[in-house]
């Protein structure tokens, strides 16, 4: 089967969308992603970061947050990632409608491949993964503290600078992003090409496509996407979560580990709620990061 795919853009435009509106509406996504995610979240981190030979179900760790902690430690950590995710997902976008933008140049109207969608949604993981490794980190740290009164993400933000480990967890998150957003970006848009070739009354136009539509392909490209990358998002968490005072364990050893005690099993410990969380997660930032675009252009 060819690869090739209608080259569509966001909107129906004679002019490419300015690289600030897409960032804009990137943010737009970001924030409801971090506003629909973060409980769903907070309970991944607890399931991926508990102590070595222990399985504790979903239902139990959000039994002892809710009994321990309160409603509202679900969100703790939120204001770190409403700022921040709202950052990275403003890259992660803006970079992937930058290279879809250079791609549909080079082809000169041809056609664009899901290769090079796929190349597109690698360059804005990469480009994301800096930013994302250092937010994520504060979080992190958030999450899996379990008092009721959790430290502040500048406080953690201080420490983490002071022990020299703002770098930590990059490489992972660079491995992780690159490869999984290019996984969802490309997905995502396969679905898009899809409905265009079979729905001629779009007029090749994405922008006639129901928001149900955009909200399903989304959540359906987020399953795909932690389908990927959980295995490496797993060994991330982990390395973060070390003591911030010790020099973090290695990918290489922190994989062994991991199989060791629980086999191919153990790189997938929490993804339950990392899937039901990424439906309605990446629906929102879809339909958020569409809708955006299509009142700003």
């Amino acid at each position: 089967m060819s690869d090739e795919l209608i080259a569509t853009q966001l909107i129906d435009n004679p002019t490419e969308p300015s690289p600030i509106i897409s960032i804009l509406s990137g943010c737009f996504g970001g924030i409801a992603q971090v506003i629909t995610g973060q409980p769903f979240d907070c309970v991944k981190v607890r399931l991926q970061t508990a102590p070595p030979g222990t399985s504790p179900s979903l239902p139990s760790i959000v039994k002892e947050i809710i009994s321990k902690e309160g409603y509202t430690a679900f969100y703790k950590g939120t204001t770190t990632p409403l700022l921040g995710i709202g950052a990275c997902v403003s890259v992660q976008f803006g970079c992937n409608e930058y290279m879809k933008n250079y791609f549909n140049k080079k082809n000169n109207g041809s056609e664009m491949q899901l290769s090079q969608y796929f190349q597109s949604g690698v360059v804005a993981g990469i480009a994301n993964a800096p930013l994302a490794a250092v937010i994520e980190h504060v979080r992190i740290r958030q999450q899996i503290n379990k008092s009721k009164v959790a430290p502040g993400a500048l406080e953690i933000f201080k420490t983490i600078y002071k022990n020299n480990a703002m770098g930590r967890g990059v490489f992972t998150t660079a491995i992780r992003d690159g490869f999984g957003l290019g996984c969802y970006f490309s997905f995502y848009e396969l679905l898009i090409n899809n409905q265009l070739k079979k729905n001629k009354h779009y007029g090749n136009d994405r922008k006639n496509i129901e928001s149900w539509k955009l909200c399903t392909f989304g959540g359906l490209s987020g399953i795909v996407l932690w389908l990927c990358i959980y295995p490496v998002d797993i060994v991330k968490s982990i390395k973060q979560t070390g003591p911030i005072e010790k020099k973090p364990d290695g990918v290489v050893h922190i994989f062994k580990g991991l199989y060791k005690v629980g086999g191919i099993s153990g790189f997938f410990k929490g993804i339950g709620p990392a899937l039901i969380r990424s439906f309605p997660v990446n629906a929102a930032t879809f339909l958020a990061f569409e809708a955006s675009m299509r009142a700003l252009t």
